[in-house]
């Protein structure tokens, strides 16, 4: 498994934070298909980012 494919869900995580702060900030009501929508989104980008540059994301260990 390469290094930056744990960073996939930050990624989606974090569009998801942005969109729905973006909605907010234009009283804009944010539905729930968005959440799925803005995750894909997100995945798809770092996926993208990741393949073509691997080594600007840092090894995510989880172990204890």
């Amino acid at each position: 498994m390469p290094d930056w494919f744990p960073w996939i869900f930050v990624g989606g995580i974090l569009f998801i934070c942005l969109s729905f702060i973006g909605a907010k900030y234009k009283d804009k009501e944010y539905k729930k298909v968005q959440y799925l929508q803005d995750f894909i989104s997100g995945a798809i980008l770092i996926g993208f980012v990741g393949v073509l540059t691997p080594d600007i994301f840092p090894k995510i260990s989880i172990s204890s």
